[in-house]
């Protein structure tokens, strides 16, 4: 085993080693049997030291090659293309059953399916299935694929655009579009949940979206429409991968993100998403309540929007700063460093959501099973689960604070791993380190405001 090799992967194990700072018995976000600016500090010495380790054991670029992967065996294959036609099924189902309880069913969020299916099942739920099994459930499950497909002899497919790698067309721009509108809806707008209002949004962005096949073809939905590219970039963190031909491979985790290849576009769909969830800790904190108390209706979406649109300015500048600087120190493309690095930043994303949603997800999406009996509200038990309870007990506050915990610091070391790697391939070994100054104050700023929001909560 070659030096880089050992030292790669003992640098790896630091993605392991930096749980312990949650191994202290937390009993909540806000009774830690240490005080929390100790706690903090104990998470940034474990990013830094996750840095050291890795500037002075990872001496070459290994990642391209752990996320080749070794493939799996053929019938995993047989058996994804034999289940495909049920999991498209399925995914129609989701949205006919969605947008018909939200245009006819109870004007009460709480006893109307779809505001738990968008927030909760589709927008947590397949974010970290993702994650944990690539991308080939979205693949199959993508409602709006599947209509595509049924149209596919009717729809001309043959784009009419200049080339591909040089039209906006077939940049990420459309997908941060499209999520900046949903993470809007989401944050901003002052009745988010209520059944009317998504009921115009699913059927609005549906339209949107179809034409736009109807126009460039399906392929453009791999890199306009937000959610296919959203779980698209967070599939390549999962230890199940794809090779061009097709083949699924079982990989180390998070490698699939040094083969992430940025577009025109990119670097914005993952600020947005970054800077969104950041927004959304800072919208739940004491001084953020006690500030928009008093207001309501569209002062309150007016509230909500700016400061929404200052905190992901704030989250883009710190990385784009971060950026310009590697470049600098590293004496590479300036304009070329922020989709180079943009990668290292999808970890933190999906800390960040496991950290905001990870109760929500536990305790809402159990209520999902019982409103999918009566999606309309109307007294019906369609599946015997109406009478499904929350079950509060399911996880302890201390496991949800730890695991939430866990996730940010795992999330930032993962970051500053993926990070020095892509140093390592633009400038070598000598200079990698020092360009990546810049990139770990950014990776120590994102964590320290990442766990001072959860703690605050």
């Amino acid at each position: 085993m070659t030096r880089g090799r050992a030292g790669a992967l003992a640098a790896l194990g630091c993605l392991a080693a930096a749980s312990p700072a949650a191994a202290h018995g937390i009993g909540s976000r806000g009774d830690l049997p240490i005080s929390k600016g100790l706690f903090i500090w104990g998470a940034v010495l474990a990013v830094a030291v996750s840095f050291a380790a890795v500037s002075m054991l990872w001496v070459e670029p290994i990642l391209p090659r752990l996320a080749m992967g070794k493939p799996l065996p053929r019938w995993t294959g047989t058996a994804t293309l034999v289940l495909s036609p049920v999991a498209r099924a399925i995914g129609l189902a989701f949205l006919a059953l969605t947008l018909v309880s939200a245009w006819y069913g109870s004007t009460d969020s709480s006893l109307n399916f779809a505001p738990v299916f968008v927030y909760v099942w589709f927008w947590v739920g397949a974010l970290w299935l993702s994650a944990v099994a690539g991308d080939g459930i979205w693949r199959s499950l993508n409602p709006w694929d599947s209509l595509a497909a049924l149209g596919a002899r009717s729809i001309d497919p043959t784009p009419r655009a200049r080339p591909a790698d040089q039209s906006l067309v077939w940049s990420h721009w459309p997908a941060a579009l499209g999520l900046s509108a949903f993470v809007w809806l989401e944050l901003a707008y002052y009745e988010p949940s209520s059944p009317r209002v998504l009921a115009y949004a699913i059927s609005a962005y549906s339209i949107a979206v179809l034409a736009m096949v109807a126009r460039f073809g399906r392929r453009w939905l791999q890199t306009g429409e937000g959610f296919t590219v959203l779980f698209g970039l967070v599939a390549l963190l999962a230890p199940i991968g794809r090779r061009d031909d097709g083949r699924l491979t079982l990989r180390v985790p998070f490698a699939g993100l040094s083969t992430l290849q940025a577009r025109r576009g990119t670097v914005a769909v993952v600020l947005v998403l970054l800077g969104s969830t950041t927004f959304d800790g800072v919208s739940r904190t004491p001084w953020w309540g006690s500030f928009v108390r008093l207001k309501a209706g569209w002062d309150r979406t007016a509230t909500y929007t700016l400061g929404l649109v200052v905190v992901v300015a704030l989250v883009s500048a710190v990385f784009l700063v971060a950026a310009h600087f590697v470049a600098v120190l590293g004496r590479t493309d300036r304009r070329a460093a922020p989709g180079r690095y943009i990668h290292s930043l999808v970890p933190i994303v999906l800390a960040y959501s496991v950290a905001h949603y990870f109760s929500l997800f536990v305790y809402e999406g159990q209520n999902g099973w019982k409103l999918l009996s009566d999606p309309l509200g109307r007294g019906w038990d369609l599946f015997g689960t109406a009478d499904h309870r929350i079950n509060y007990l399911a996880l302890s506050t201390g496991a949800i604070a730890a695991t939430q915990t866990i996730a940010i610091i795992i999330g930032h070391v993962a970051g500053v791993v993926l990070a020095h790697e892509r140093a390592l391939e633009d400038v070598g070994e000598e200079r990698a380190a020092v360009s990546q100054l810049p990139m770990l104050a950014a990776m120590i700023a994102f964590t320290v405001t990442g766990l001072t929001l959860l703690l605050s909560l």
